[in-house]
């Protein structure tokens, strides 16, 4: 019928129409509890598979899964947030020094970028490895294309409210790209 089992549940309980037995079986339910012990959320969990948001929820209550929390869940890519707290190995000052140099933090309180030459693509690949993000995504923003005089960038966005603390306080400032 090209729906999800979410959409069927939904018209047949809308229509008062009983269910007999779970239609989830064994093995979706396993799988379910899996790729969401992997990191996947409920919603891709649920897309991936063919069952409602509420239905993977549901089947991870069942199976005694600890839910996690709307902080965790927005945290799209894991990042070690505490990185900047303290300035104490030859890495830090050094990717802290790009930042003073090509970085900055956002007026909203949570964001920090940093913007670098297409050609120095792999410092931010060192940066991401450093954070512990590697599956982080980077933007390429082609510059020259709306003037010839610029430079493609690429940027690494992090949104944190820790990194972005830690880094005012040490003396990096709102948007000055």
């Amino acid at each position: 019928m090209n729906c999800s089992q979410g959409t069927i549940l939904r018209i047949l309980r809308k229509n008062d129409i009983p269910l007999y037995g779970n239609m989830i079986s064994d093995k979706d339910g396993e799988e379910i509890c899996r790729l969401y012990q992997s990191g996947l959320s409920e919603e891709k969990i649920g897309n991936h598979l063919g069952f409602c948001k509420t239905t993977v929820r549901k089947i991870l209550k069942a199976n005694n899964i600890e839910i996690r929390s709307q902080h965790e869940t927005s945290m799209r890519y894991p990042i070690i947030e505490d990185y900047f707290e303290n300035i104490d190995t030859q890495n830090k000052a050094y990717i802290l020094g790009f930042f003073y140099a090509d970085g900055n933090v956002g007026l909203n309180k949570r964001t920090v970028q940093i913007a670098l030459q297409a050609r120095d693509v792999h410092i931010l690949e060192s940066m991401k490895r450093e954070f512990g993000c590697i599956e982080r995504p980077l933007i390429f923003d082609k510059r020259s294309y709306r003037n010839s005089n610029k430079q493609d960038v690429y940027l690494l966005t992090i949104k944190n409210n820790k990194m972005h603390k830690d880094l005012c306080r040490l003396g990096v400032v709102p948007q000055k790209n």
